[in-house]
């Protein structure tokens, strides 16, 4: 009678034209031997089915079938089979022999439970895995068992990349890159899902999907297993601990759990997407493995805002200073260089304080009062012309002038070289609200309290008045292309406009309540819109179809404002504070205070790294506009006095220049300085 394939006497035997040396491994689905072969130079690996899985037969044609899809694939990330026999008494596979290290024995040398990387390495490694399972996924094929004993990794991380090990000698061979990856297992998914192979090993149920207790697979079952790899590879440790099967399902399917448990330890752009990737329902995951890695590098880029970024203290580890571009650099493709002191912890929020709503700085910023902030802004110029409230500016797109929009019923160009208005613009027979330069920079748009809207060319010739709305025209902004603009009243509608007929395009009454803002992304697709409702919708700027409610204002909402890269959203209102908004999520990143002063006006540096509001005066008369550092928000990096209640804040093409309106009539020119924050 022939040995059962668990006999470890079967090391030393020959299985075709395979001599067996000796176990590599034993799993779920058989064990797998190291194999010589005379007609193949290279290391081998060979699996022999468990009896009870050799039994399934048509599943075992699966595998064939797999297989010669996986190796006509030739994806690096891929381990090949190189041969199926399923026909004999001991069915089984030969692949390469991978030389690499599994994640399992790596993560065994270190402190139990405790693998973070560099965000650099983490994504790095999350990439590679979405590009081998998208590749997967596209031949309608899915894995099944991703867990760390089956990512392997080849040229590890030198020591200065290893989780949470600064002292630990680099071992010989390795290299200065973090190591590419490859899934072990490629080909077994129907065969896993067939007997429901869940928790059968001790990291198995923790990276499975709910799904899978009930033998359910399919691509959505990939990307959960991802997500909690890369929960490990970012923050140090899995989202569950471990449990029994019952336990740890109970725990997936109430994930509510999790994210408690997480708050204040995870930035929440990075939080949100891994949460959403980890839902109990599959159609409430990501599309694809591509989008959920889309969505993930976004997050970590919110949480690894430009130079100097924080990274919050967790368990006993001290605070230290990152670099945006060291980190993430073309798509984190490479690594680079992180500076003398080595990065040994896992990404953790930039912020003290955690929670999203939370008003970062509101305690410290009593502690340390605007006069004794440094401000690096000097004023070089007052413009002085308009005879009533200054509530809108914008600059030309080349940055060679300035317009404004004033209660006189007048908008005004300006040279801001020189201070001197080069002409006024007449029609409007009330306030004129708000006002926008065309990116083309050959028109500018006007909105105002007459009920309606004008286009005006460059020479501030009237071109088209847009009528239609009943009650004031508060907000104005143009497409990308220059070819539509986009309107928000009193009346409570949005209307789109073609600028070149002045026909409307769509009319949406969204709002028994006036609308007061409206700003479009700049790859034209969102339109965000603020009112009286203390709401910002985010609605499809085609269609005007609703994409999003964000809540959270205390008070009317009077400024919307899209990042230059069009992933963060700015709203700031009566409330007098500033919130920010991860825009792909729909989420808030934060909540920060201007000392209760009403904030009318909101815009972003061209670089994104900074954004400005505009803040009411005080009892003395004096305004602020008050500038925000993205990777340091506990406070204001400057607050910029103002003579006058500043009402409208644009920063010029180049970053150069901080142009702030005021209610006297005057528009104050701040020059930033080289060294300002």
């Amino acid at each position: 009678m022939a040995r059962s394939p668990e006999s470890l006497g079967l090391t030393g035997e020959a299985l075709h034209a395979y001599q067996l040396e000796g176990q590599l491994g034993v799993g779920p689905i058989g064990r797998v031997y190291s194999v010589s072969s005379p007609a193949v130079p290279h290391p081998l690996a060979l699996k022999i089915l468990h009896p009870q899985v050799a039994a399934w037969r048509e599943v075992l044609a699966s595998i064939t079938h797999a297989a010669e899809i996986v190796a006509k694939l030739g994806h690096p990330g891929l381990s090949p089979i190189l041969q199926t026999e399923m026909t004999g008494e001991r069915p089984f596979v030969v692949m390469p022999r991978d030389s690499g290290e599994s994640f399992a024995s790596r993560w065994s040398r270190g402190a139990a439970a405790d693998h973070a990387y560099t965000p650099i390495v983490a994504l790095r490694y999350v990439e590679e895995v979405a590009q081998a399972l998208d590749t997967l996924h596209a031949a309608e094929l899915f894995h099944g068992n991703i867990k760390p004993s089956n990512v392997r990794i080849h040229q590890p991380p030198p020591a200065s990349l290893h989780p949470r090990h600064p002292a630990q000698a680099t071992p010989a061979g390795e290299t200065d890159t973090p190591g590419v990856l490859r899934l072990a297992d490629s080909v077994y998914g129907r065969l896993v899902a067939a007997h429901r192979l869940v928790g059968r090993h001790a990291d198995a149920g923790v990276y499975a999907a709910p799904e899978q207790f009930d033998g359910t697979l399919d691509p959505q079952t990939d990307q959960y297993a991802l997500a909690v790899l890369a929960w490990v590879w970012l923050l140090g440790r899995t989202p569950f601990p471990p449990r029994s099967s019952a336990a740890l399902l109970e725990q997936k399917m109430e994930l509510e759990f999790v994210e408690r448990s997480w708050a204040g330890r995870a930035h929440p752009a990075v939080l949100a997407v891994l949460l959403r990737a980890l839902r109990p329902e599959p159609q409430a995951r990501f599309p694809s493995v591509r989008d959920f890695y889309a969505a993930l590098l976004d997050g970590v880029e919110r949480a690894t805002l430009d130079d100097g970024v924080r990274v919050v203290e967790q368990l006993r580890e001290p605070r230290v200073e990152v670099g945006r571009r060291q980190l993430l650099v073309a798509g984190v493709a490479a690594i680079c260089a992180v500076g003398a002191t080595p990065l040994v912890r896992p990404l953790l929020l930039h912020l003290d304080a955690a929670a999203a709503n939370a008003d970062f700085g509101a305690t410290t910023q009593s502690a340390v009062g605007p006069e004794t902030l440094p401000t690096s802004y000097r004023q070089s110029a007052v413009l002085r012309g308009h005879t009533g409230v200054i509530d809108a500016l914008d600059w030309a797109p080349d940055g060679s002038r300035l317009i404004s929009a004033s209660s006189d019923r007048t908008l005004r160009f300006w040279m801001p070289q020189t201070g001197r208005s080069t002409g006024t613009l007449l029609g409007h027979s009330n306030y004129v609200n708000d006002v926008a330069w065309a990116p083309n920079g050959q028109q500018v748009a006007s909105a105002s309290s007459d009920a309606t809207a004008r286009i005006w060319d460059a020479t501030g010739t009237m071109l088209r008045v847009l009528q239609g709305h009943t009650g004031d025209v508060f907000g104005v902004a143009w497409y990308p292309d220059s070819a539509k603009v986009v309107t928000v009243s009193a009346d409570g509608s949005l209307r789109i406009w073609d600028a070149a007929t002045g026909k409307p395009l769509r009319v949406l009454t969204m709002s028994s309540q006036a609308l007061r803002s409206v700003a479009v992304s700049p790859d034209g697709r969102l339109l965000a819109v603020a009112g009286q409702e203390k709401l910002v919708w985010l609605r499809n700027a085609s269609t005007g179809e609703l994409v999003a409610e964000l809540a959270g204002s205390q008070s009317e909402v009077r400024a919307v404002a899209f990042a230059p890269n069009g992933d963060l959203l700015a709203t700031a209102g009566l409330d007098g504070r500033l919130r920010l908004w991860n825009v792909l999520l729909k989420s808030p990143l934060g909540v920060f205070p201007s000392q209760g002063r009403v904030l009318r006006s909101v815009a972003w540096s061209p670089d994104g790294s900074l954004v400005a509001v505009a803040a009411d005066s005080d009892s003395s008369g004096v305004g602020q506009a008050v500038v925000w550092r993205l990777s340091a928000l506990q406070l204001p990096s400057a607050v910029v006095p103002v003579n006058g209640a500043a009402r409208a804040v644009r920063w010029s093409p180049n970053g150069g220049l901080l142009a702030v309106g005021t209610a006297h009539g005057t528009i104050q020119m701040f020059e930033r300085s080289a060294t300002s924050s």
